[in-house]
């Protein structure tokens, strides 16, 4: 089992529900619908500068975690890959009981199927769940003021107050 990277950053629903209050505007207040939109814009770019860098620090560890995975099923065992529980497949030993080498391709098969490696894989898949969500938001809020000005001239036009 590998150990989970330290977890300073939201859970993606946390930022769900928060970017669902954040998100309304109220109509009504024009002014401080539009004043918000600086403090919005740097509260999701911190979240986003977190997200990111977890990102990263999980990219690292699966590329470590794989190159590990290769060594071991290319056989260089050591006593951490024991305590990990990982084994080689039935088909890695020849019928004398020995080693027997294992291809290029099937020790790359391993090493994706590898449940350490799988579970990090996951859980990077997670992490760019959540930086892809806390990009779009960003771009949302950069757009805001655009669609703020053009409800402005809607009521202009219309003479809504």
């Amino acid at each position: 089992m590998t150990k989970t990277i330290s977890n300073i950053s939201n859970s993606m629903e946390a930022l769900e529900n928060e970017w669902s209050k954040d998100s309304k505007m109220d109509l009504t207040d024009y002014v401080k619908t539009v004043s918000d939109i600086p403090l919005l814009h740097h509260k999701y770019n911190r979240y986003y500068y977190i997200e990111r860098k977890e990102q990263r620090r999980i990219e690292v560890a699966l590329d470590k975690l794989k190159i590990e995975a290769e060594r071991f099923y290319a056989g260089n065992n050591t006593k951490e890959d024991q305590e990990r529980g990982w084994k080689l497949p039935p088909w890695g030993a020849s019928e004398k009981g020995n080693r027997r080498n294992l291809l290029k391709a099937e020790i790359e098969k391993l090493v994706n199927t590898n449940t350490d490696v799988v579970e990090l894989t996951l859980q990077l898949a997670d992490q760019i769940d959540k930086v892809e969500f806390l990009e779009s938001i960003l771009k949302e809020l950069g757009r805001r003021g655009f669609g703020l000005h053009d409800i402005m001239e809607y009521w202009k036009l219309h003479g809504i107050q």
